[in-house]
């Protein structure tokens, strides 16, 4: 084993052991979109009740182009969460041990957005299926995917 894939090796197994202080259930709950979300809720609340006295047509109206914006939020938000989620378990990881080199940090950050996508999975047990995914090139590739 070459020197580069027993660093990545040696990160990955670093990872699986902080798994339980990095990645938790309710990560994507924690960006500043999840107070957007029930702030633009009670404002759509607040303009129905507004809207009392206007017809059954222009409150279903009203309803109707909110799910929509909510809808495209929530697209907006899954797509933008798995970044934050990279970002604050990255920064979680930087706390925990502040000792990593520039390459180590690009090689670990690489490594928590393949584990943010698959959290069920450990990442010892996918190097082991597949190494050449565990390559630095193969990293760096995954890191501006």
């Amino acid at each position: 084993m070459s020197e580069k894939q027993t660093e990545v090796l040696e990160l990955i197994r670093w990872l699986d052991k902080q798994r339980c202080k990095l990645f938790k259930w309710y990560d994507v709950f924690l960006s500043y979109w999840s107070i957007l979300l029930p702030l633009i809720f009670l404002l759509v609340v607040v303009e129905l009740f507004l809207l009392g006295n206007a017809s059954d047509t222009d409150k279903f109206g009203v309803a109707l182009s909110f799910s929509a914006f909510v809808v495209t939020i929530f697209a907006f938000m899954a797509q933008f969460g798995k970044k934050e989620i990279v970002k604050r378990n990255f920064n979680k990881v930087l706390k925990l041990k502040r000792d990593f080199n520039t390459n180590q940090k690009i090689l670990l950050k690489a490594l928590i957005k393949i584990k943010a996508e698959n959290p069920e999975f450990d990442l010892e047990e996918t190097y082991n299926k597949n190494k050449s995914m565990f390559t630095p090139e193969k990293l760096m590739e995954k890191l501006y995917e």
